[in-house]
This record gives structure tokens, C-alpha cells and sequence, in this order.
């Protein structure tokens, strides 16, 4: 059993006896307004979920289980193209491209607890891709090109038991049953005391993607000019069934287990664990106490939008040394509309829902009484940008016999990509969309002992699930804003290179390049409570008469939005009280490099080419949706420019060696020149091949778990924009043995309604070599048929590469987070040393 975490027992693992009545029921230990009194049985549904768990196997005390499963991973592809020439105007293409990745990765339980990610359990990723090219020659100075398009993309990712009613067959009480939507709420700790249980969040996940393409280019040549001209059309279709809690969520932290002895305390608003010592989630979880929980309703979301470019081009030989290129492309990006316009956009100057013109939306009983809902809006909630005009210059000087300059500025936009428009989006608003959240009263920012049931209503006993109505009557939306004026992201690029004809065959290429972002895209959250300590809540804030402290104010009537008592302001209604997504463009980001190269063409039996890059990449969100592995947020989402800083992607310096050699061994080579016959097949044709990757770490932004005085909130998790205070250089010798980065640069933040004042991305994760070495021969057998026989060594001597988190994955990054046990250590080690062999037939 798991007991009341002490000393000799911090972790609540077996070990340390616990009281028990005369049925074997555990007794409480404490006594307070937060845990419950007398004795306490366990909950009939927590007991047989807790059944479930394997034995452990492992004598590890915070990981007693360890579980080897087997993935399953399955590859097909292939490409199929036809060329015709149906005159000496006229040829063409056809071709066709398939691709199917089936591939299913075990849950750490082999049973209906599940306990996978949004990556376990069954994928299903198929490609599909047609182009058809027709190209007529008018005469030899004037060729048109006519291409045609068409690419899909479809995404299926299915929890296990996803056609199971795991959740009727357990007693699990209000959990909806459909197809694709089996298995068992997400069931999470607050603590960590146990590994989340049932099915993932965002399961089933359905996202298909269409695009189809026509273009058409039409190039004329007159004395030194080289006319181009064309156009563009895209349809777009990306679909999303991607519920978030579709099962139901709850969590279980440690305010019901926790030691009353000492002193209770609330830190601020929305954070219902900071200063509440011992506890146990795991144990909260057998009396089926949840602290907090969320379930949402069925919603499938079906994007669409086109997009038309036009642009002219002429590549002017200004005489035989000087080449210019100058253009000019528009661009178009309707707006993007959901096929049966069920999106909608919460918009904070009326404090309404807009959904488009014609929609006849109703919201639920309780939501329509305190949210009012207008439909005015366009189909597309915005109107599109159309100042997409975008130049492009370049320049080609030959300077000498052996040394030339090129250059090149241009301006490139981005529509709303699906990024943006994945999960969050106007789809996923109320009342298409319909979440309701459950929330422990008494983590409401008011400390008040003399609250004796700090229990869910409606939500306070695991065994009877959740409401029956959970889902008829919500009142606690998850609502999203989009900008009424938001405007098309571009990005401004710039190059200047020399390339210079040395000795053998070999190029030095030395060049600068640049960019600059504009208008990008971001996600904040609209809804920020202003911090406790602002002039404007001092009064407020500050009433010991009402027992109201900056460290424990309501966070309601600080917010932009929000419903409240005209006669008594500070009693606000708490459907507003909450973060509320907004969607900008307003990012900025900046890039500037000095890039070296030095390639060799082959000859003498070796080639290569080296490059090395000096970067610097800023920005100040350096990813707009879908999360970053940085774990940096915006502190305050007024002032983003204050997050201004190293990107995510900023690496300072790379260098990369690529290189072929072919062994001087067999017939006409420096030795065994005179083999023949079976000799030379074997000791003849052979090539070593190699890439060495070496480059400086990427940024990591410092956060505190530790401690939080902001008495405000961020977008999304909390503890993401709560910095220390940086008192030192994080990138200087560790003060601590095994960490990183020097751990004592930071202490957390003492003064009630900061942030911190550590920057972010300014810790440096550690740098990355990495050598790929290939041994190859070709055997020839006939004319235009040979074997090629190929050995491969990925990461060759198998050198670790730490990571604070799995790059490829957007995680949690705990190695730093002050007040985490990983704090200033690495987490995650990138692939060792993999070999390879293969056999390939050419005919």
C-alpha cells in the first residue's frame, strides 16, 4: 500500500506501515479542513483499477516496473513515372508517388490501463501524391509549362482498445462510448507518484490533408532578356478529429493526503499544489478524491481555403560578366473557413462569441445566460490580407577567370499554415466544441481553512465517474480568439556570397546571409490575470479585513475578460476565469550567418565538401503553435518583445564534413593494378564514405517549480513562464558535480508579483559530434545491371550525445526547472552507435 510520504519514505512507496481498521480500511493519519476524517475505505472503482497494475519487477524506488514491448513498424512505398513525347512541341509526365507507414508502438501496460502517450498505440500515416506536366513549345524562343497536382496526407492515430468499452466493462460511470472512442479516462498525478493511467488526451486523432495545384509558366527569350510569367491556384482541405477528453481527464494530487501539521497555503490563483507539504496523489487516488478534471464532446473539423500567386521575372544578361535577376510575385490567402461553418471566434472587445453570418448557434442553457453570441462575422471570421506583394532581386558578377559574386534579397509570406490552425482553433470553440472542467473550489486563490469540503461538485467520488450532464450544460468553456486584423506573415531574406576556383578541382565558397521575420505568427493568452501587485488592484488586493493578501487574489476580476457584480465588482463569475488563446501576428525574429564552404569535385578517387556556419537566430516565440521543447512562454502576454532572445533553433556554430574515397585497390589503381577475374571483384570498386557532424548546443529557458509569485497566470501550463531570478552566468563552470550548466546562477524570486527576471533561451545545452561512416562496392553484372552491397555504422563510436529532452518531441524539459530532482542534469541521450547492411539491385 502506498502511504503518507516522510523521511525515511519521501517517495510513498511500500515500506512504511500505515493504520488500518478492523476491515482492513486505512485509517487517517491527519486531521484537517483538507483531508478527510475518520476512517476513510477505498474507493470501489480506484481498487479495481489498482488491480490492474503489474507486480513490480524492479528494486529501482521510483521506478519499480520496467516493461521491454516491441514495436511494430512497417514501410511501403514506391514511385511510378511515365514521359511521352507526342511531338518535337510537345512531350509531357505523369507521376505517381505511395507511401504507407503502419505502425504501432505498446503502452507501458499491456491491459486496459493503457498508460501510452499521444504517440502509443495504433498509426497510421499514408501519402499520396499525382503531378501531370505538359509542356508545348511554341518556338524556340517562347515554351510554356503546364502542371497539374495533387497531394494527400492521411494521419490516423488510435489509442489501444479504442473499439472497446473498457470503461463500461470497469463501472466507470459517464465516460461516452463510440466508435474509435474506447478505453479509459486519462487518470494523471499531481505528484508523479504513479505513472499516468487510461488512454491519452487528443485520442482518436483523425487529420487528413488535400491540396491541389495547378500552375502555369510561360518563359520568352528576347536578346539578353529571359522573360518568365505564371500563376498559381491552390485548394487547400485539412480536417482535424482530435478531441481533447473525449474519455474524461482527472488528476489526483496530494491536498487530501497532505500533513495538516503544517501550515496550508495557496501561492497564487490556478496553482493548487505550491506550498501544500507531503501528500500523495497515488493515495488521493484509492480514497477517489480527484482534484481536477475535464471531458469534452465529439467534434470533427473540416478547413478549407485557396490561394492564388502571380509573379513575372526577367533574367537580364546585362553583358557577359553581369546577370541580373529581378521579380516580382503577389500573393493571395483567402481567409480559412470551416466547410460547414461551425467555427467561431471569442472576441474581447463585446465580450461575445461571433460565429459567421447565417449560423443559427446556440449555446447551452448556462453559457447563453453569461456569454452572448452574435453571428456577423464573415465565413472566414477575418478579412484576408492582400498587400502579399513580394520582390525578388538577385545578381551574378563574374569579377575574374576564377573568383565570382553572387547576391540576392527577397520577400517570402506564409499563410495560416496548419500549425496555427491545428488544435487550438475557431473549430474548436463552444458551441461546436463543448468542454466542461471540473475545479477543486478551494485552489480559487482563497486560502480559507474554515472550508471544510474542498471536494469537486459533481466530480468528488471516483467510483461514480463523471456527470451525467457533464456535457448538456456546461459552464466552464475553453474559448479561442483569433485577431480581427491579423495580418499575412513574410520574411525578408538577404545573400551575399564569393566563390572563389582553387587547385584541384576544389571550390571556396564564403558568403553572408540573413533574415528577418515579420508578423508572425503567435498564441498568447488573451486572458492573463494582471498581476496583484499592479497600481490599479492595489485597494483590492490589499483588504486583511476580507483576508484577501496579493499572494491569494481572486484572479477573476483581474482579467481582461470577465463577467462581474456591477454592485459588488469583485464577485465575478468564474466562467471567464481562465486563460482564453489568442492568435496574432506579431512575431519578430532575426537571422544572420557567416557560412564557409569548401567542396571538392571528385577526382583522384576522393571527394568532399566542408562547411562550417557562425549563426545567431532571435526571436521572440520561435514556434506558433503545437508547443516548443524549450519550454519558454510568454511571463507577461502584454509585453512580449521581453522574451526577445536566442531561438529554439539557434545553434552558434556547426561544422559538417562529407566526404567519398575510393580505395586505391584492383585493376588500373596504385596497388593490385594488374588484378583481374575474381581478384579484382573482390579487392576492386571499393569506397569508404563518411559525414562528421559537430555543432554547439541549442538554448534552453530557465523556470522555477519551486516557488511561484507572479499571483498571475500564462497560457497553458503555469509553471512554464515562472522564471528564477538569475543572480549569475548560467553558461559558467557547474557549481555542482554531474549537472550541465552552472545550477547556481539561479535563486527563485522573492518579491510578490515577479515573473523572474531570468531571460529566455539563455542556457546553453550541451553541443553534438557525430560521425556516419558507409562501406560500399558495385558489382556490375550486365550492361545497366549491378548489385550494390552497402555497410553502414550510424553514430560509428557510438559517442553519447546528452539532451535535456528528446529533440524530435516536443516534452516537458525538467533538467531546467529549479526545484526539479533532474534540475542541471540531462535527460535524454540521442540514438547509439546503429549498423546496417544492404543489398540493392539496379535493372
Amino acid at each position: 500500500r502506498l502511504t503518507e510520504a516522510s523521511n525515511l519514505n519521501p517517495n510513498g512507496f511500500c515500506g512504511v506501515p500505515i493504520g488500518v481498521d478492523s476491515s482492513g480500511n486505512p485509517t487517517n493519519l491527519f486531521k484537517s479542513a483538507l483531508n478527510p476524517t475518520g476512517t476513510t475505505p477505498i474507493d470501489s472503482l480506484a481498487a479495481k483499477l489498482a488491480a490492474l497494475y503489474p507486480a513490480p519487477n524492479s528494486s529501482n524506488p521510483n521506478f519499480n516496473y520496467l516493461a521491454l514491448p516491441v514495436q511494430q513498424t512497417t514501410r511501403n512505398n514506391f514511385d511510378l513515372r511515365v514521359d511521352h513525347k507526342f511531338s518535337d512541341k510537345d512531350y509531357s509526365f505523369v507521376r505517381f508517388s505511395y507511401e504507407d507507414q503502419p505502425k504501432f508502438i505498446p503502452p507501458p501496460f499491456g491491459n486496459a490501463l493503457d498508460g501510452g502517450d499521444f504517440f502509443s498505440g495504433n498509426e497510421d500515416n499514408s501519402y499520396r501524391s499525382v503531378a501531370i506536366s505538359e509542356t508545348h513549345l511554341f518556338n524556340p524562343a517562347l515554351v510554356n509549362e503546364f502542371r497539374l497536382g495533387y497531394n494527400r496526407i492521411n494521419s490516423h492515430r488510435f489509442q489501444i482498445n479504442y473499439n472497446v468499452d473498457v470503461s463500461g466493462q470497469l463501472g466507470f460511470p459517464g465516460v461516452p462510448f463510440a466508435p474509435d472512442n474506447g478505453g479509459l479516462p486519462n487518470i494523471t498525478f499531481g505528484d508523479g507518484s504513479s505513472v499516468t493511467i487510461g488512454s491519452s488526451g487528443f485520442l482518436p486523432s483523425i487529420e487528413k490533408q488535400n491540396s491541389w495545384v495547378l500552375t502555369d509558366n510561360l518563359t520568352k527569350s528576347v536578346s539578353r532578356h529571359a522573360l518568365k510569367i505564371g500563376g498559381e491556384v491552390r485548394l487547400e482541405q485539412f480536417t482535424i478529429f482530435q478531441p481533447a477528453a473525449s474519455r474524461g481527464t482527472m488528476n489526483f494530487g496530494t491536498e487530501f493526503t497532505a500533513n495538516p501539521a503544517a501550515p496550508i497555503e495557496f501561492t497564487a490563483a490556478n496553482d493548487n499544489t505550491s506550498g501544500i507539504p507531503g501528500g500523495n496523489g497515488f493515495a488521493t487516488f484509492l480514497l477517489g478524491i480527484p482534484d481536477g478534471g475535464s471531458i469534452t464532446n465529439l467534434h470533427n473539423i473540416d478547413y478549407r481555403r485557396q490561394i492564388y500567386a502571380a509573379y513575372i521575372q526577367d533574367d537580364w544578361k546585362v553583358f557577359d560578366r553581369l546577370t541580373l535577376n529581378l521579380g516580382l510575385r503577389y500573393e493571395m490567402f483567402t481567409t480559412i473557413k470551416e466547410h460547414h461553418n461551425q467555427q467561431a471566434t471569442f472576441d474581447f472587445a463585446t465580450q461575445s462569441l461571433i460565429v459567421p453570418k447565417g449560423v443559427n448557434a446556440q449555446l447551452t442553457p448556462t453559457l447563453a445566460a453569461l456569454v452572448p453570441i452574435s453571428a456577423t462575422a464573415t465565413p472566414g471570421l477575418i478579412s484576408p490580407d492582400g498587400n502579399n506583394f513580394a520582390p525578388r532581386v538577385g545578381l551574378a558578377y563574374k569579377i575574374s577567370d576564377k573568383l565570382a559574386l553572387r547576391s540576392g534579397y527577397g520577400i517570402f509570406y506564409g499563410g495560416q499554415e496548419n500549425g496555427p490552425f491545428s488544435n487550438p482553433s475557431p473549430g474548436f470553440n463552444p458551441p461546436f466544441f463543448v468542454t466542461e472542467s471540473f475545479t477543486m473550489p478551494c485552489g480559487q486563490g482563497i486560502a480559507n481553512p474554515a472550508v471544510v469540503d474542498c471536494s469537486i461538485p459533481g466530480l468528488n467520488v471516483l467510483a461514480n465517474g463523471f456527470p451525467a450532464n457533464a456535457l448538456v450544460d456546461p459552464n466552464t468553456p475553453i474559448l479561442y480568439s483569433i485577431d480581427p486584423h491579423i495580418r499575412t506573415p513574410y520574411n525578408q531574406q538577404w545573400h551575399l556570397g564569393f566563390q572563389y576556383q582553387l587547385p584541384a578541382d576544389t571550390i571556396l565558397d564564403i558568403s553572408f546571409a540573413g533574415s528577418r521575420g515579420l508578423k508572425l505568427f503567435t498564441f498568447y493568452n488573451g486572458n492573463q490575470a494582471v498581476p496583484a501587485t499592479n497600481p490599479q488592484f492595489a485597494a483590492f488586493c490589499n483588504d486583511p479585513a476580507a483576508g484577501i493578501t496579493p499572494a491569494n487574489c481572486p484572479t477573476a476580476p483581474r482579467r481582461p475578460a470577465k463577467i462581474c457584480d456591477s454592485a459588488n465588482p469583485p464577485n465575478c463569475n468564474p466562467v471567464f476565469d481562465t486563460s482564453i488563446a489568442l492568435f496574432r501576428a506579431d512575431g519578430f525574429s532575426n537571422y544572420h550567418s557567416l557560412q564557409a564552404r569548401l567542396e571538392k569535385q571528385f577526382s583522384h578517387g576522393l571527394q568532399f565538401e566542408a562547411a562550417y556556419t557562425l549563426s545567431h537566430a532571435l526571436d521572440d516565440a520561435s514556434s506558433a503553435s503545437l508547443g516548443s521543447a524549450n519550454q519558454g512562454d510568454f511571463r507577461l502576454q502584454t509585453q512580449p518583445k521581453n522574451e526577445y532572445g536566442n531561438a529554439d533553433f539557434d545553434v552558434r556554430h556547426r561544422f559538417v564534413l562529407s566526404s567519398i574515397y575510393e580505395l586505391p585497390f584492383g585493376r588500373n589503381k596504385m596497388f593490385a593494378k594488374n588484378a583481374t577475374g575474381v581478384t579484382n571483384q573482390i579487392i576492386g570498386g571499393w569506397q569508404v564514405a563518411g559525414i562528421i557532424t559537430a555543432s554547439t548546443g541549442n538554448w534552453f529557458t530557465p523556470t522555477d517549480i519551486s516557488s511561484n509569485l507572479s499571483t498571475s497566470d500564462c497560457g497553458g501550463t503555469v509553471f512554464n513562464c515562472i522564471r528564477p531570478d538569475r543572480t549569475g552566468n548560467p553558461n559558467g563552470r557547474p557549481c555542482v558535480a554531474g549537472t550541465v550548466f552552472n545550477t547556481c546562477a539561479f535563486t527563485s524570486a522573492t518579491t510578490v508579483g515577479s515573473f523572474g527576471n531570468a531571460g529566455r533561451n539563455i542556457i546553453q545545452g550541451p553541443g553534438f559530434q557525430n560521425w556516419d561512416l558507409s562501406l560500399f562496392k558495385t558489382f556490375p553484372i550486365r550492361e545497366e545491371r549491378r548489385i550494390e552491397f552497402r555497410a553502414e555504422f550510424f553514430n560509428a563510436w557510438n559517442h553519447a550525445n546528452p539532451e535535456f529532452t528528446n529533440p524530435d518531441t516536443v516534452a516537458e524539459n525538467s533538467g531546467t526547472e529549479l526545484g526539479s530532482a533532474a534540475y542541471g542534469f540531462t535527460g535524454f541521450t540521442r540514438p547509439p552507435r546503429r549498423i546496417q547492411f544492404a543489398l540493392k539491385f539496379y535493372f
